[in-house]
């Protein structure tokens, strides 16, 4: 679906949750300058 149909803005209004045990697991610090997305996504592991 990604981000350009709105399916972040619908699942973010439906009240879903970040999986940051994922997040950790698929986390690349080489990879995110690379791919935008992965790069927003894993500015969330700075979340409190």
């Amino acid at each position: 679906m990604g981000q350009s149909f709105g399916a972040y803005t619908a699942l973010a209004l439906a009240g879903a949750k970040i999986n940051f045990e994922q997040l950790k697991q698929d986390y690349l610090p080489q990879a995110q300058y690379l791919n935008p997305s992965l790069f927003l996504q894993c500015r969330a592991l700075e979340l409190p």
